[in-house]
């Protein structure tokens, strides 16, 4: 089931989902292998035989035949998660909860000749265990468990028996890969410091080679061990090294597609899973009707909607049939969209210049930087591009007169935990304005509220306020909050009160903070489930919600709800839509009186084949 607040890999998924706008990178070239599924899974685990394909979770089975080209649902099975077909294709193994509090590593037998359960499945450790990697003969299987602040990397018979430790630390990890000798392991662990460190362990000497380097996916060894695919989270980037941390080659990866498996007789091939989603542009009254189309229904990426200052024109991404992203203005009715500028990686969020002449926004790997565009002509430069590890982390905003424009660094890399908060004058003047650490990997990315402060939110937490002048902290809530992207925190329109998700006694509620006084107060959320992104309505009067009513009961529809600050009982905007299964980037028209967002009619999954462009 796909989670969009809850999920651990949304990272990779939203990256994966723009990677093809890497022009300067070679694109892998993508082929379907049969029908689309009605339901968005990322994962897959691939039969020895290259014949079938099994995705699911907890509560699921669901196997594609290539042959047939066509999916199976298996009822009342269950196949758990990071799911990992044996070498001799007799078993599955999984990382299993089965009610119990923590998953274990569970095996289920299925059959070489239909790619189908023929047994129940059974549990074969005493310990935590997720990430299993099959030895090259299925005769053992390695996991990675975390207990009491340790992580290890364990080696169990596949039938249960003596677990042996062969790796031992703090702080956690996980995405391991056994070498085709059955002599090395490779996998990854994050430290306490939130830093992603690689590691290549000899079995027999227990002797490691480690390099430091940025959060994967693991797809896997080649067929002779001599290189190591993996996906990168922060890029959606496929890169091929040598175990020892050389990298190779570096490919663009269609958009949502994620690679699974090496091919193991095509060394330029590779098996993935690829979301189709169908998007549009749809608007609907702030105070409830009838919803319309402002685009075709297709399965482009489209993101990002930003009205400009005077209200006129709108900016947003969109996908391209060639690849990549382009930036579209158009219209403040959605009418008349022209794209500007060239195909590229876009990041998170667009913003308008005061004058409206210019829009700022975020580039991704392999490089990341602030680019600057004119609306008119189209013509982009880099205002700020980070040297060596340093990269851009978070949403983009513009000083009040338009002279300069904050971001957010991150000076160390993408992979530690350390941001500052920066601007760059249009002259080329740049600046520290605060250093916002966030220690916790629950953190998200800091976000500019006005001129004066700085936003920090994180999961575990709470959220705290910075002054950008002064650089004095201050507590806006202590506590849990809710997933979502901390650059959507709403911030009323006079810039005096922020509004973000919290829980609040195993409810879901919204929590207002005044950002001039410090003072909160709570507004209750009758309509149940999970709440993400807000935003206030021009007026002040109302907030409106992005929320998952019945994801608490296990079932995601996400629809957009508006709030009334007073109290009063809130509407949903999308009930007319039951069809939908999401909506959400969505921005409310200057004038108050409508809601522009994006509208996901349904998500699909299909199985292709991605490959290696010939050089």
């Amino acid at each position: 089931m796909r989670a969009r607040f809850l999920f651990s890999f949304v990272a990779t998924v939203a990256a994966v989902s723009t990677a093809a706008a890497q022009s300067k990178t070679p694109a892998l070239t993508i082929s379907a292998a049969g029908k689309l599924y009605p339901e968005g899974y990322y994962f897959g685990a691939e039969s020895p035989n290259k014949r079938f394909v099994v995705v699911g979770g907890e509560d699921s089975f669901i196997r594609f035949d290539r042959k047939a080209g066509d999916w199976k649902v298996v009822s009342g099975v269950s196949v758990g998660n990071f799911v990992t077909w044996s070498p001799n294709g007799r078993f599955i193994a999984s990382s299993y909860r089965d009610g119990a509090p923590a998953r274990t590593i569970w095996i289920l037998p299925v059959d070489t000749a239909t790619g189908l359960p023929t047994g129940t499945a059974r549990r074969i450790t005493t310990r935590p265990g997720a990430y299993p990697a099959w030895s090259p003969d299925s005769r053992r299987i390695a996991f990675a468990s975390s207990d009491s602040g340790r992580f290890r990397i364990v080696v169990a018979p596949f039938n249960g028996g003596t677990e042996e430790v062969v790796y031992e630390g703090t702080g956690g990890g996980g995405e391991i890969a056994w070498s085709p000798d059955g002599q090395h392991l490779m996998f990854g662990t994050l430290t306490t410091e939130s830093v992603s460190l690689w590691h290549y362990l000899d079995l027999r000497t227990k002797q490691r080679s480690t390099f430091e380097g940025a959060r994967y996916r693991m797809i896997g060894f080649s067929s002779d061990g001599s290189k190591i695919a993996r996906l990168s989270q922060a890029t959606g980037m496929l890169e091929i090294s040598t175990p020892q941390g050389q990298l190779l080659q570096r490919f663009t990866v269609p958009a949502r597609a994620v690679p699974y498996a090496w091919s193991a007789t095509n060394p330029n091939e590779f098996s993935a899973t690829q979301q189709v989603i169908l998007k549009h542009m749809e608007r609907a009254p702030l105070e409830g009707g009838a919803l319309s189309s402002m685009s075709p229904i297709d399965s482009a990426p489209l993101t990002g909607i930003k009205f400009s200052p005077d209200g006129r024109q709108m900016a947003f991404w969109r996908g391209m049939a060639s690849g990549g992203q382009r930036i579209f203005i158009a219209n403040a009715d959605g009418s008349g969209a022209r794209a500007i500028g060239d195909a590229e990686f876009g990041g998170p969020g667009l913003d308008w210049s005061p004058s409206g002449r210019e829009i700022a926004y975020v580039i991704g790997a392999p490089s990341t930087a602030v680019r600057v565009i004119d609306v008119q002509s189209g013509k982009a430069r880099d205002l700020v591009r980070p040297a060596g590890a340093a990269a851009i982390g978070g949403a983009v905003k513009w000083r009040s007169d338009g002279l300069a424009v904050r971001y957010i660094s991150r000076p160390k890399g993408l992979g530690d935990p350390a941001r500052e908060a920066r601007e760059m004058t249009l002259d080329g003047t740049d600046r520290l304005l605060a250093s916002a650490p966030i220690a916790s990997p629950q953190g998200e990315q800091p976000f500019f509220a006005n001129d004066t402060l700085l936003l920090l939110k994180s999961l575990d937490r709470g959220v705290e306020t910075v002054n950008l002048r002064t650089r004095a902290r201050r507590v806006a809530f202590s506590g849990t909050t809710s997933p979502g992207n901390t650059y959507l925190m709403g911030v009323s329109a006079d810039g005096a009160w922020t509004a973000f998700p919290v829980w609040d006694n195993q409810q879901s509620v919204i929590n207002l903070f005044s950002l001039r006084t410090g003072e909160s107060r709570r507004i209750a959320n009758p309509l149940g489930g999970q709440l993400g992104e807000i935003y206030f309505a021009p007026d002040g009067k109302n907030l409106v919600v992005d929320i998952c009513i019945p994801c608490r009961q296990g079932t995601e529809k996400f629809d957009i709800a508006v709030f009334p600050i007073n109290g009063d009982a809130p509407h949903v905007l999308t009930s007319s839509q039951p069809g939908y299964r999401e909506f959400g980037e969505q921005a409310i028209s200057p004038d108050g009186k409508s809601v522009f967002f994006v509208g996901a009619q349904s998500w699909n999954t299909r199985i292709v084949t991605l490959t290696v462009p010939k050089q």
